[in-house]
């Protein structure tokens, strides 16, 4: 389903199998996903970015809250609009 719906964060609570398992199954083809670790014992985050972009900001046993900040990229072109 994360790849039908090309999902860049996928969340899924209360997993009952391995992550190992989870992994193996969900990149059997592209896009690959990443474990983003935490200490929520309940949700599992997997990203297609680099897991270091995904923080948490506020986690506990059963809630995690987080951010994701991608790294902005460089500007293709700068065009002056004041030049005449």
């Amino acid at each position: 389903m994360a790849r039908a719906a090309d999902a860049d964060v996928v969340i899924l609570a209360e997993v009952s199998f391995s992550l190992a398992r989870l992994l193996e199954s969900t990149n059997d083809v592209m896009p690959h996903y990443h474990y983003a670790w935490g200490t929520c014992g309940h949700l599992l985050f997997l990203t297609r970015f680099d897991p270091v972009f995904l923080k948490p900001i506020l986690e506990s046993h059963r809630i995690s809250i987080r951010s994701l900040s991608l790294p902005a990229p460089a500007p293709l072109a700068r065009i002056d609009l004041a030049a005449g």
